[in-house]
């Protein structure tokens, strides 16, 4: 038995779920549907082109990660999407499997807006206000950086925006371009003015 939620890694991810995630699954199941617990799965522990888990890439590709790191970022992801913005409450075992003690609501550290619940439903692959995973450094940039301490969920807009750039880069390369076209940029607040 594989014990995944999502049916292409249970047919093709090459390994069972972390037994970890066996345990937060059963709890998840009770409040989340099959899409999202989906998003969940395949943004933490599989990439899309090759339909496998990421532990089952060579060490050297740049979207390996281990079973541990991958767990670690489903349940990081997992914790996101239950503080996002109208989400709804959460049973106490799957506060203590995820560890969260108090409702935090979630914004995108591109644009610093929240990020609601409904956002999960659109398609991460069309939609402009949807949602989805992303990496404070780049994966690209940095071997095994696909972990709890490196992914976030951001608009879908705000994610190709990054592209390669971590998010100082990115905020720095902004500052850059609105300066040279007469705004005025204040660093400590993120705003900007013209």
């Amino acid at each position: 038995m594989s014990g995944w939620n999502f049916w292409v890694l249970n047919k093709w991810g090459k390994d069972d779920a972390p037994k970890k995630w066996r345990a937060i699954l059963s709890e998840l199941q009770k409040v989340l549907d099959n899409k999202n617990i989906n998003k969940i799965e395949a943004a933490a522990f599989s990439i899309r082109k090759y339909r496998t888990v990421r532990w089952k890439l060579p060490t050297s590709h740049v979207e390996y990660s281990t079973k541990k790191d991958s767990l670690n970022a489903a349940k990081k992801l997992t914790k996101l999407l239950l503080n996002s913005d109208f989400s709804f409450v959460i049973n106490i075992q799957l506060k203590k499997l995820l560890g969260i003690s108090k409702k935090e609501f979630i914004v995108c550290p591109l644009c610093n807006e929240p990020i609601f619940f409904y956002q999960f439903y659109k398609d991460g692959r069309k939609d402009h206000d949807s949602v989805q995973m992303g990496h404070k450094i780049p994966l690209t940039r940095k071997k095994h950086t696909h972990n709890g301490k490196n992914v976030f969920w951001a608009h879908r807009d705000c994610n190709f925006i990054q592209g390669n750039k971590t998010i100082n880069e990115l905020f720095e390369k902004m500052a850059e371009i609105l300066k040279v076209n007469g705004f005025i940029v204040y660093k400590k607040y993120r705003k900007v003015y013209k």
